[in-house]
């Protein structure tokens, strides 16, 4: 080279190799919250929730080297740093040289600006970053409701807040929108853009089982919704995600039910820890029934299927949930900006409506178009608001009676009798819009009764069942369950295995 294109070259911008410092802070992992410290090219510090694992490493190239240790063995692993700063991508090997993904971003706290009309960064006390929007005619001195949104796997609500207004233009000046991400980097993310999952397979509640559990996205989520109700002008909360945010939904209302006022799980499914049925604090199960909750599909689902929501619906409407719909597009598929979301937020809106005005009329408007259960709903939430309008409340519940009379003495008399199956399908599909109504409340306390009866053998058939390797066997078990015990929770599931 010669002397002048030696110098031409040294005068150009060098790309400066990540030092050592770049790994220094806290940071968000797959693995819990990760805390390093860097002295020259090595870095060492501690991750998890309980600080139980460590890891020790090199920089070399730009690339951190590193041995990681703790209660689940040892291994060894990599990480890169991204341009940012603030994010960090890489691998681990554990057992028989296994590989798996590992990633982080920054632990800093930051406030999102309130910019109306616009899309604005923040990340919450215990981690969550989050994406915030306020309408266009944004008035700090208005009470709102907000939407949280959690994203579908290896995504980002970024995305869903910024499509929003796109999709659904009036709710989106009606409603502040918030975006959460998962707290774990997925493996998808790549050229300067991070995608999210979430977890909540092992989360049974506040402070049940080891950290690693109980701090999983339902409880970051909680403490995020206290912390923005403090931040900003909120009245309440809706809670709704599609996908793998749906089952998220379920988790964050039906554990911390105090938080929320409506849910709308989208093209998801309910989480075995969600079935009403294993909560057993009467206090937790009264909150719970306090939410009004939209479940949202497409009939035409081939990433989670529709029966996944039938089924969740059931589930909540066997659990004695009052304000329950399921709201469903006969062509739509999985993607979410061609479910009828919008509907669901209307009707959340007026099922949980503070106004009586708003909610006789919502309830005189389900009447006519034979929506009861929606009907008796709001007359409950009527009643206990505006003690004064008992007589319209019980003039609207006649009604409601009235409507329920064709089919209540027969299915009074066929569960009485309780000879075979053939009455079940029947009494769900009544129980679905009448269960609330003054004249049917001996039928379902004689259902109550037969439960009572059926469920101590079903659970056992259903275990035995479940632990068996041969097909045949376990259809037999399940034919025995459904023939004998149709009263038991178990009937509806079992039976949609045998058809």
């Amino acid at each position: 080279m010669t002397p002048i294109l030696l110098a031409l070259f040294l005068a150009l911008p060098q790309k400066k190799a990540p030092q050592a410092a770049a790994f220094a802070g806290r940071w968000m992992t797959n693995f819990g919250p990760m805390e390093l410290s860097a002295k020259q090219k090595a870095v060492s510090g501690t991750y998890g929730w309980s600080a139980e694992s460590k890891l020790e490493g090199k920089l070399e190239d730009g690339r951190l080297e590193f041995e990681w240790s703790g209660p689940n063995g040892r291994g060894t692993g990599w990480f890169e740093p991204w341009k940012d700063g603030r994010t960090f991508t890489g691998q681990y090997t554990f057992g028989a040289e296994q590989k798996d993904f590992w990633g982080g971003y920054r632990l800093e706290k930051k406030r999102a600006e309130i910019a109306p009309g616009e899309v604005s960064d923040g990340q919450t006390e215990l981690g969550l970053n989050y994406h915030l929007r306020v309408p266009q005619h944004f008035d700090p001195q208005q009470r709102y409701t907000a939407v949280a949104l959690f994203h579908g796997s290896n995504y980002n609500s970024r995305d869903y807040v910024e499509g929003f207004p796109q999709n659904w233009p009036e709710l989106a000046e009606h409603f502040i929108l918030v975006g959460f991400d998962g707290e774990q980097l997925s493996p998808n993310s790549a050229n300067g853009v991070r995608q999210f999952n979430s977890s909540y397979v092992n989360f049974s509640g506040e402070k049940s089982g080891e950290p690693w559990r109980y701090m999983q996205t339902p409880a970051l989520v909680a403490g995020a919704l206290k912390e923005l109700s403090t931040e900003l002008p909120i009245e309440r909360w809706f809670v709704g995600g599609h996908s793998q945010g749906a089952f998220l939904t379920y988790a964050v209302a039906l554990f911390y039910p105090e938080l929320v006022a409506g849910a709308f799980p989208v093209a998801g499914g309910l989480l075995v820890q969600c079935e009403p049925s294993e909560f057993t604090d009467e206090k937790v199960r009264a909150a719970q029934r306090r939410i009004a909750i939209a479940i949202v599909h497409g009939e035409q689902d081939s990433v989670v299927e529709f029966s996944m929501s039938t089924y969740g619906r059931d589930a909540l409407q066997d659990g004695g949930f009052p304000a329950l719909r399921l709201f469903s597009d006969a062509k739509a598929g999985h993607p979410w900006a061609f479910l009828p979301v919008d509907d669901a937020l209307r009707w959340l809106e007026e099922m949980t409506s503070g106004d009586a005005d708003g909610l006789e009329r919502f309830a005189t408007r389900s009447l006519a178009e034979q929506h009861y259960r929606d009907a008796l709903a709001a007359l409950d939430r009527l009643a206990e608001l505006a003690p004064a309008r008992a007589e319209a409340v019980a003039a609207l519940r006649a009604k409601v009676d009235a409507a329920a009379l064709n089919e209540l003495a027969h299915l009074t008399k066929l569960v009485a009798a309780d000879k075979d199956d053939a009455w079940v399908d029947d009494f769900w599909r009544f129980r679905a819009e009448f269960a609330l109504a003054p004249s049917a409340q001996g039928l379902m306390r004689a259902y109550a009764d037969l439960r009572a009866k059926h469920q101590g053998p079903a659970d056992e058939l259903f275990r035995r069942a479940r632990g068996l390797e041969d097909d045949q066997k376990k259809q037999e078990l399940w034919r025995e369950l459904v023939a004998k015990y149709h009263a038991s929770r178990w009937y509806p599931l079992v039976k949609g295995w045998l058809r």
